[in-house]
């Protein structure tokens, strides 16, 4: 069932400019801090009716400090949400601060703001703080990360431009989480910070773990 829900967003054209996203990531540490059974890289979010849009900090697991923003599909602004290190549990209803439009790919945006706790003398940093989104995440597209995952140290942790996972956790829960650390040391694992969420859907295709056919 859940494949024929994925492949039908994706047939029903619901991506509008992002175009479906099929490449699953299986976590490697921090197994407990995930709910859904399969996690997707770069996956976008639609919503396909007015029930509430709700969002939530789920964990933490970032040295460095950083925040969550919703981007505005009618006007581009960005409406902030969360700070990473507030406490979990704290419950945004996304759809009374803003209109959440039906039937677009929505887009959430994560921006290192600090070092934090962070414990390397990084001369890259600059590049760490370039925004991260969620979503395909293509060249000439709006929202575009130009910081690529492809100089990790590590083959197998070689994403491309993509720095977000999204996965189902029931019909109507999602949870998304954001990888930070853009340098070439990066443990690639998406937990830096993890998000629960209400009321939308992932627009998304399954394909087999580890198989990447993307140019990005």
């Amino acid at each position: 069932m859940k494949r024929f829900l994925f492949s039908a967003l994706c047939l029903l054209g619901l991506t509008h400019e992002a175009p479906c996203q099929t490449d699953i990531y299986e976590p490697e540490r921090n197994l407990d801090l995930w709910s859904a059974d399969t996690l997707f890289i770069g996956a976008g979010f639609s919503r396909l009716d007015y029930k509430p849009v709700k969002i939530w900090l789920k964990e933490n697991e970032a040295g460095l400090e950083g925040q969550l923003f919703y981007i505005d599909p009618a006007t581009g602004k960005e409406l902030f949400l969360f700070g990473n290190h507030e406490d979990p549990g704290r419950v945004i209803t996304l759809s009374d601060m803003v209109d959440v439009p039906v039937g677009q790919t929505l887009t959430f945006v994560y921006k290192v703001v600090g070092k934090g706790r962070w414990d390397r003398n990084l001369d890259d940093f600059g590049e760490i703080r370039v925004p991260k989104y969620t979503g395909p995440n293509r060249r000439g597209k709006p929202y575009y990360t130009s910081v690529s995952s492809d100089v990790n140290k590590d083959p197998g942790k070689r994403y491309g431009h993509r720095w977000s996972v999204a996965g189902r956790i029931s019909k109507d829960v999602l949870e998304f989480g954001f990888e930070d650390d853009s340098t070439p040391d990066s443990d690639m694992d998406f937990d830096d910070i993890v998000f629960g969420v209400d009321g939308l859907t992932l627009v998304n295709f399954e394909r087999t773990a580890k198989l990447r056919s993307y140019v990005w």
